[in-house]
């Protein structure tokens, strides 16, 4: 503190972050330095530096002084430095400044509540003219409306429906009035607002949350929701559409999580600690009206073009996860996506989210996994990303890992896994098959990179021992054979019989990506392939086989590159030359 003051506007903005944060873990440690923060509210030359610091100022106001026993003086003293504050248009601080004032009106100074009244009428008084006007708004009249909305929103989140006062309008009514009027500029305000008017919605309703229940009269908020997470709205909209319901949602997460006996979740009790905290009719109403929203995130997930949308989607189905109303079943394909074609900076989020889904369930994974990873090649043909360029980003196939590695118990959940694996790699079932190249350029793309994902997640699994790489190797190479053998006893591409190109080119991918993985498990030895191919078969079999520890150093191989083979089917596919794409395969295996 002294430090900041002695600085003023030229604070470093880490330390006021810093400063912010010992505000809200120990806010009695500034209970002796209140007048010295609320110095700090003078703008003197409305420098960035003065600007940031008011705002600062104000979220440590707001922090400190509950249960700070601060004297009225101070009360009075802040009321009169919020004021200009308040009215000043162009310093972005109106949040802060108002939930400082209401924190100052219930705490310090009951008579800031007539302050807090006025702002609200006044408020109400312009929101209703906007929204009767027919003709579009000037800049300075969307200034007034966005900054107001804001101050509305924000006071009415801290008042109650029961805070009357004799010979006032009903607070209830003032907050009914309020809501409708945002819901309704929320839908049909200017689109450029509609980000912020969202946002100012989600203030309102992490108090007054009866208005998403479902209504006749036009003030359903869900629908603010749906317009801001529709494929019409714009990026922006979209992104604060997600953070008002993320917030939103953590409102009722926090009364579970308040609810949850000590280590409730992990011991299972998770679920009836939930079914406890919105045990209320109408606030499980709630929760299952924005459970209804998941399609409309999952969308955004996977359109997101920035980090922070990204981001906002995943902490929304976290939280509808957390509170029951996820359907797991549909989510897990576009998750499983996310993972690998989504920001390196939110992976560690995407995974943590998807093994708590199949914590409880690995059939459930089993059943999704691969449409989720061919949604996955999609999104990374529509990012462009090069060939090879998987095997230096490890934590696109992290969750892979991790979900195999988490199932380490049961071995038959782990033979299933790489059955699955295995099949979209090699398999000749229709859903292996459900990648072909017939879109053209895009097409071929696309099922190139579906191929080398698979090889990928392959070669990057903790196997435990060498019964888990029998397998895999035994399955491999009997895939392997049944594909590659018309191809070597054919004296020509002729001879392979009236297939199209796409029929071809799968073929040949499939061949060439299961000898790597073949290669590779077997570090490149003729007698270690041939050994742990009969070691797999005989376990399949049913006999006694010892499972030995894998050679050292065995998890630490670096993955082939096959960026080069993959270019080279990529070229030949163009060509439509069958021929070309037979010697692409015979000069490999």
């Amino acid at each position: 503190v002294t430090s900041i003051q002695r600085q003023g506007g030229d604070a470093p903005p880490a330390m006021l972050v810093v400063l912010e944060h010992i505000s809200a873990a120990a806010p009695s440690a500034f209970h002796g330095h209140l007048e010295a923060v609320a110095s700090w509210l003078d703008l003197g030359d409305g420098s960035t530096g003065r600007v940031l610091l008011a705002q600062r100022a104000c979220r440590v106001l707001a922090a400190v002084l509950p249960g700070a026993g601060a004297p009225a003086t101070i009360g009075e003293a802040l009321r009169r430095s919020l004021r200009p504050l308040l009215r000043d248009q162009g310093s972005g601080l109106t949040r802060s400044v108002v939930e400082c004032l209401c924190v100052v009106a219930s705490e310090v100074s009951p008579g800031a509540a007539a302050d807090l009244r006025g702002h609200v009428t006044d408020s109400i008084d312009l929101l209703e003219q906007c929204l009767k006007l027919d003709v579009g708004m000037d800049s300075l009249m969307q200034r007034q409306l966005c900054r107001h909305a804001w101050i509305l929103g924000t006071i009415l989140e801290h008042t109650d429906a029961d805070d009357e006062r004799e010979g006032e309008v009903a607070t209830s009514t003032l907050i009914s009035t309020g809501a409708k009027l945002l819901i309704a500029l929320c839908l049909r305000g200017p689109p450029s607002l509609r980000p912020s008017l969202v946002l100012c919605l989600g203030f309102l309703l992490r108090r007054h949350f009866r208005f998403l229940y479902s209504a006749s009269d036009g003030s359903d908020a869900l629908d603010a929701f749906r317009l801001g997470l529709s494929a019409g709205a714009a990026a922006s909209h979209g992104a604060c559409t997600l953070e008002a319901l993320a917030t939103l949602l953590e409102r009722y997460v926090s009364a579970a999580e308040a609810q949850a006996p000590a280590g409730g979740e992990k011991s299972g009790n998770w679920g009836a600690t939930v079914q406890d905290s919105i045990r209320k009719p109408k606030i499980s109403e709630v929760v299952q009206r924005l459970g209804t929203l998941q399609p409309a995130v999952l969308a955004k997930l996977q359109g997101a073009r920035h980090r922070e949308t990204f981001s906002r989607a995943v902490a929304v189905l976290a939280r509808f996860h957390r509170l029951g109303v996820l359907h797991a079943a549909s989510a897990l394909p576009e998750l499983v996506a996310a993972s690998v074609g989504g920001f390196a900076a939110c992976a560690v989020e995407v995974r943590r989210l998807l093994l708590r889904l199949v914590e409880f369930s690995p059939l459930l994974l089993l059943s999704r996994v691969g449409a989720g990873l061919r949604l996955a090649a999609a999104q990374l043909e529509a990012q462009r990303v090069p060939h090879g360029e998987l095997r230096a980003q490890p934590w696109r196939v992290a969750f892979c890992s991790e979900s195999y590695a988490a199932q380490a118990d049961s071995w038959k959940v782990r033979e299933r896994y790489l059955t699955v694996l295995l099949a979209e790699l090699g398999g000749s079932s229709a859903r292996s098959s459900a990648l072909t190249p017939e879109q053209g350029t895009t097409g071929t793309r696309l099922l190139l990179l579906h191929a080398e994902l698979l090889l990928a997640i392959l070669l990057s699994l903790p196997y435990r021992g060498e019964l888990e790489v029998a397998f895999v190797l035994s399955s491999a190479s009997s895939a392997l054979a049944l594909l590659a053998a018309p191809l070597l006893l054919a004296e020509s591409s002729l001879d392979l019989g009236p297939q199209n190109a796409a029929d071809l080119l799968r073929t040949c991918t499939k061949i060439t990506l299961l000898h790597e993985l073949c290669q590779h498990l077997c570090g490149g030895s003729v007698a270690t392939l041939e050994r742990l191919i009969s070691v797999g078969k005989a376990a399949a079999d049913g006999g006694t086989v010892e499972d030995r520890p894998l050679p050292a150093g065995f998890s630490r191989r670096q993955l082939p590159d096959v960026s080069a083979l993959l270019e080279e089917l990529n070229t030949a596919a163009k060509t439509g030359d069958s021929e070309a794409l037979r010697t692409v395969v015979l000069r490999r295996i």
